[in-house]
């Protein structure tokens, strides 16, 4: 099933230099809490401007206070 919309292959040709370009940036962050973050997802770092994929995701509680999640990308 080829892709033949035009929108269709620019979705998917942006998508993919995504994916190249984020290969290029490796690290760790830790942010307040964020449930909602699913791995493999992008992740723009506004600090930096740049787009990750997240590689792994962990949290932090403590019982009856705020959490931090900390993402590998």
């Amino acid at each position: 099933n080829a892709m033949s919309d035009p929108d269709e292959l620019r979705i998917f040709g942006m998508a993919q230099l995504n994916r190249i370009n984020a290969k290029e940036y490796t690290g760790t962050i830790e942010i307040a809490g964020r449930p909602e973050l699913l791995l493999g997802v992008p992740l723009f770092l506004k600090s930096e401007d740049i787009i990750v994929y997240i590689k792994a995701i962990t949290h932090q509680f403590d019982f009856g206070q705020s959490f931090t999640t900390t993402i590998n990308f």
